[in-house]
């Protein structure tokens, strides 16, 4: 009988033995720790750092051009209305490696205010800073020829097309940083300036710029028919 039950309880016991349960909490726990170790991978995967820019990589905001361009000087919000409205109707031309020749194939139009340049963007720049030395600058067309020239200003600056002009000259004269930005540009970044700021260049030669210099010219142009044309009527 003791035999007989010892032989039973040993029998219960083997039933329960560590050794019948221990390899499937082993499966269970491996599981547990590859599934965390996936996760933990995801989540690493989907915070990682984007990869820096080629060093040759120019980054590029297709609005207004390249990033690193040297910016405009002139703040156009500070010109009159009307060159305002000009400025405001300037198409959005802020990209493209071709953006020199379209300024270029405008610039041709006005030959008797330039020299002879190529359509290369330091050459292109170039272009235009003569063009807008000669159009507003302090000796260019709109501050000199045009008063002293033909209204004979500089002897008798009182009349009232003379103090119409002169009430001109401040808004002029904000161009002038435009000219001195210019000629310290770095041949480098000719290019990127004409690619940025293609459409206010373009404005400006819309605005000022008279396609012969003469008074036929000058009555042609938005700023003369916004500013001078009531003025001058009959006077030119």
């Amino acid at each position: 009988m003791l035999s007989s039950r010892l032989q039973r309880e040993s029998s219960s016991l083997m039933a329960y033995s560590p050794s019948r349960w221990r390899a499937p909490a082993r499966r269970i726990l491996a599981a547990a720790l590859l599934a965390s170790l996936a996760t933990g991978c995801k989540k690493d995967a989907g915070t990682a750092p984007a990869a820096p820019p080629a060093p040759d990589k120019v980054e590029w905001d297709p609005k207004s051009g390249p990033n690193d361009a040297p910016d405009w000087p002139l703040d156009v919000e500070g010109l009159s209305a009307a060159a305002q409205a000009s400025f405001a109707k300037a198409p959005g031309l802020a990209a493209g490696a071709k953006a020199h020749l379209a300024l270029w194939a405008r610039l041709r139009d006005y030959p008797r205010f330039m020299g002879a340049w190529k359509a290369q963007p330091t050459e292109v720049v170039d272009a235009f800073l003569e063009l807008a030395t000669q159009i507003t600058g302090p000796s260019g067309f709109w501050r000199k020829t045009v008063p002293n020239k033909w209204l004979g200003c500089e002897a008798n600056g009182e009349t009232e097309p003379c103090q119409k002009v002169a009430g001109m000259k401040a808004e002029l004269a904000q161009w002038d940083p435009l000219i001195d930005k210019l000629q310290k540009l770095e041949p480098e970044q000719a290019q990127k300036f004409i690619q940025k700021n293609l459409g206010k260049m373009l404005a400006y030669v819309d605005t000022y710029v008279p396609v012969t210099d003469d008074p036929e010219g000058a009555k042609a142009t938005p700023f003369f028919a916004k500013h001078l044309a009531t003025a001058l009527a009959g006077v030119l």
